[in-house]
């Protein structure tokens, strides 16, 4: 009875062994630290005052090609709340919807080839009400669930948690007769 004992540990512990150590080359093989840097400014375009919008700079610091949900990218703002809006250090009221989403797909994917930066461009008076003046500040915070390259390796952050995407926050003034009021309601 002994000997039968001790095999079944010895195999036992023969396949638990192997299954680390596989563990082990899977998780160093299968992630990569976030190569995706973001900044933000207000839309200059204009001779106007700021009504709204800000401009992105997404870029992918890596040679492997990215692919990113398109709803954790600030193009999707009005999709999601995705931003942080203070007026005078309080919160803004946000607008827009909150939407529920399945796992991606392909079809929902946005590339980035290698050293690519994309420049898109949020009005944020869609979603948050920027109706008042004061002194507003604003960043973008989103976490990239299903970000990967094109190998099938996921993003994560460098304490090999998920990756996120987040700005440094934008600091912007509004005058109280902006005219952003007469879109208030409407």
């Amino acid at each position: 009875m002994s000997n039968i004992v001790r095999n079944i540990v010895l195999a036992t512990a023969l396949v638990s062994a192997t299954g680390v150590s596989f563990a082990a080359r899977q998780g160093n093989e299968s992630v990569m630290k976030n190569p995706l840097s973001i900044s933000m400014l207000a839309d200059s375009s204009s001779s106007q005052a700021f009504m709204g919008t800000v401009e992105f700079r997404v870029t992918n610091n890596s040679s492997a090609v990215l692919k990113v949900p398109y709803w954790q990218l600030p193009s999707a703002s009005e999709e999601g709340k995705l931003f942080q809006v203070l007026r005078n250090g309080k919160a803004v009221t946000y607008l827009g919807p909150l939407i529920k989403r399945p796992a991606p797909t392909e079809a929902d994917m946005v590339t980035f080839q290698p050293y690519e930066t994309k420049l898109i461009s949020v009005d944020l008076s869609k979603s948050y009400d920027l109706s008042k003046g004061g002194d507003y500040t604003v960043s973008f915070l989103s976490y990239l669930d299903g970000a990967r390259t094109t190998t099938g390796r996921r993003l994560t952050a460098s304490n090999g948690r998920m990756a996120s995407l987040q700005s440094v926050p934008l600091k912007l003034w509004v005058d109280a007769d902006n005219a952003l009021n007469s879109l208030k309601g409407g």
